[in-house]
């Protein structure tokens, strides 16, 4: 039986707002990814995102794993449209404040 390790968000992420977008290229890219934007209480961006390895988006995702990504202008928290330089396009998926539970199952 999994055993359930539940986590509250830090204080200073709570009801922080964010933004989960979609970063496509093309079709067959490997730099196809997730981004997650998140303002946090310093009125700085974080930006976590998960990459997708090959041509895997269309398949179903068991398990989620976030990485820490680079310095963000705050303005992408709420950013749709195409990148300048060929660096493709962002879609929003969603958008809100952050109130949830983290949970971990081992």
């Amino acid at each position: 039986m999994n055993q359930q390790k539940s986590h509250r968000l830090p204080r200073y992420l709570r009801n922080k707002p964010y933004t989960l977008s979609y970063h496509f290229y093309d079709k067959n890219s490997s730099k196809n990814h997730l981004d997650l934007f998140i303002k946090d209480s310093k009125n700085k961006l974080i930006h976590l995102y998960m990459p997708f390895s090959g041509n895997n988006h269309n398949k179903r995702i068991n398990k989620i794993s976030w990485q820490v990504g680079s310095r963000h202008r705050k303005r992408y928290l709420f950013f749709q449209g195409k990148l300048s330089k060929n660096r493709g396009k962002i879609f929003i998926i969603e958008r809100g404040y952050l109130s949830l539970k983290l949970v971990e199952y081992k």
